[in-house]
């Protein structure tokens, strides 16, 4: 993967879930900037949006102290966004496809943030580097 340059749109914030906001702000800002098309745009927020969301409540366990970072960038007509965090990792094979059917059926909630990158995005790379960091690449075309 190759390493974001540091001129590209870099964000870093608290691991609460009131940076939401400035999370969806920045990759919606960051995005537009590049040209990138209004549908495009509301998937890659939605997906970076899950994915903030998966990092503070299962990396950092709600804790507010940790840090993410997000950078966004495109290069041959594809948009990539970078998580990184250096909270607690996780195997991304033991998360299993949600049943939609029963999903719904039960009435549940939560859990599908994963499948849901996985259909807004056109690839989703996860990396970590136990005691050290995580970084989650999430790729999307745009022409």
């Amino acid at each position: 993967m190759k390493n974001p340059k540091s001129d590209y749109p870099e964000l870093r914030v608290k691991s609460s879930t009131e940076n939401l906001v400035r999370i969806r702000e920045f990759v919606n800002n960051s995005a537009r900037k590049f040209g990138i098309s209004e549908e495009i745009v509301g998937s890659l927020v939605l997906a970076v949006d899950e994915a903030s969301s998966n990092i503070i409540r299962h990396a950092y366990k709600n804790q507010p102290d940790g840090e993410i970072t997000v950078v966004l960038f495109v290069e041959d007509n594809q948009c990539t966004i970078v998580l990184t965090d250096h909270g607690v990792g996780f195997n991304p094979d033991q998360v299993r496809t949600p049943d939609m059917v029963a999903y719904l059926k039960e009435k549940k909630r939560g859990g599908l943030g994963i499948h849901l990158m996985k259909k807004l995005m056109d690839e989703v790379d996860y990396h970590s580097v136990t005691g050290e960091y995580n970084k989650l690449v999430l790729r999307k075309k745009i022409a």
